[in-house]
């Protein structure tokens, strides 16, 4: 495994899951919601912490 040969310490991503795309509907889905949330970020009261 490349992480092996390069010692890279690997650890889990908190409250990470994995997701499988089974459809086009899905993958269009994801692709606008990739596209679209940065012009959501200045509205989340998260966004300057």
């Amino acid at each position: 495994m490349l992480i092996l040969q390069h010692n890279i310490g690997f650890a889990w991503q908190p409250r990470y899951h994995d997701h499988i795309i089974r459809t086009r509907t899905e993958t269009n889905d994801i692709a606008k919601y990739i596209k679209h949330n940065p012009v959501q970020w200045e509205a989340d009261c998260f966004y300057n912490l």
